[in-house]
């Protein structure tokens, strides 16, 4: 069971992080495939982005196929401790 910021992800399974690097930004070297950066909500709720990484594999042992993404309600700190 995974808990953050107070709530329990236990119908998720567990963080994925098969590589064990730190957490960071998107574009940082040492930051897992978990990290995808934070998205901009508009006024009327809606979010419109569009990632581009080079570590989410579509196939293999890694693969993020059927897998669950969580978006947060608030800003991640990108492993940098501050906002």
């Amino acid at each position: 069971m995974l808990k953050h910021q107070g709530m329990t992800y236990s119908l998720v399974g567990p963080y994925f992080n098969p590589s064990r690097k730190d957490h960071g930004a998107l574009e940082d070297k040492n930051s897992h495939v978990g990290d995808l950066g934070n998205v901009i909500v508009g006024e009327d709720g809606t979010i419109n982005f569009k990632i581009v990484d080079k570590q989410i594999p579509f196939t293999g042992s890694n693969s993020i196929v059927e897998r669950v993404v969580v978006v947060h309600i608030d800003p991640d700190d990108l492993g940098k401790g501050k906002l």
